[in-house]
């Protein structure tokens, strides 16, 4: 999958209104516990993130404009399937490696999301 982000960045050493874009992909393998209606399921993978401040002027040692971390996307859910109807919540944690970006900041990421689609 595609990974993409766009952040402001609020650190000593960067200059006001700087911007955090990341770049990336990740992939992953998702085990179902059932395979029924409702399918809980863990997944874990491994991707990558190529992370930069554009144009921001960095006044701090240690500062790097662009960075690349690997990350691990892990996350648990429960789908819910009846007749093509799709209902899919989960939640995720990817553990990012340091980039020396912004000195010894974590890049990791939470999240939480709900989807609905269908199957044909």
């Amino acid at each position: 999958a595609y990974v993409g982000s766009v952040q402001g960045v609020s650190a000593a050493g960067v200059s006001r209104g700087a911007l955090l874009t990341g770049n990336g992909a990740e992939g992953a393998f998702r085990l179902n516990v059932l395979t029924g209606t409702w399918q809980p399921y863990a997944t874990a993978g491994l991707g990558f993130t190529y992370y930069t401040l554009g144009d921001a002027v960095l006044s701090a040692p240690g500062l790097q404009s662009s960075g690349t971390v690997a990350t691990f996307p892990l996350a648990v859910g429960l789908a819910w399937r009846v007749h093509g109807l799709v209902l899919d919540t989960r939640l995720a944690f990817q553990p990012a490696t340091s980039a020396g970006l912004l000195g010894r900041a974590n890049l990791s990421t939470w999240n939480a999301n709900a989807r609905v689609g269908f199957e044909i």
